[in-house]
């Protein structure tokens, strides 16, 4: 009777321990988890935006899915005027020059890999969703091009991604979009933390 009593006593102190274990450990891990993977998809995202206006300035308008963003900044260039004088003097001898240079080059030079650049980090194998318009008038201009490129902060937490977590951080919701950009405004700002 004894023996049993000390092995009950001895698997209850087992078990306090180890939930003393999570209680501290687990909100560590997860505020670790939330920093480390929103930083790679935010630095993903700011890589998704350089290629989206780069490619605003070959074509004019936001790409409205990665094969067509990775297709255009693969293929075509970018077209650098130069000008030399005042268009305004005649005596200036005014000259423009318009060279091209290929936007993979520019895409290369920043480290962006057309062929990854879709996927969100910790989403296994999921993609970020773009969504592009053109608002035919905002404010006193006319057909403005306009893109939001978005993923649910669930997608890339993994086995973080439970609304119980908020409990460690209020405003931790798994549910939330990190994105840039708007649909109803031209802007490529984005909303994740600094």
């Amino acid at each position: 009777m004894k023996i049993v009593l000390n092995i009950l006593l001895t698997a209850a102190v087992a078990g306090l321990i180890y939930l003393l274990y999570i209680s501290i450990a687990e909100p560590i891990q997860f505020k670790d988890e939330w920093t480390t993977r929103e930083r790679k998809v935010a630095d993903k995202l700011e890589n998704v935006r350089k290629a989206q206006i780069a490619f605003k300035d070959i074509v004019g308008y936001y790409a409205p899915n990665f094969d067509t963003l990775a297709l255009v900044l693969k293929t075509e260039k970018f077209k650098i005027k130069t000008t030399i004088g005042d268009p305004d003097d005649p005596t200036s001898n005014y000259r423009e020059f318009i060279t091209e240079t290929p936007a993979i080059d520019s895409m290369n030079t920043m480290g962006i890999n057309l062929d990854s650049l879709g996927y969100i980090p910790y989403g296994n194998g999921e993609k970020f969703t773009i969504v592009a318009n053109i608002l035919p008038e905002y404010q006193s201009a006319k057909n403005i091009a306009v893109v939001n490129v978005y993923t649910a902060v669930k997608t890339f937490m993994g086995p973080w991604g439970e609304k119980r977590f908020n409990r460690y951080e209020p405003t931790y919701s798994p549910d939330a979009k990190i994105f840039f950009g708007d649909l109803t405004k031209p802007s490529t700002d984005g909303n994740w933390r600094r």
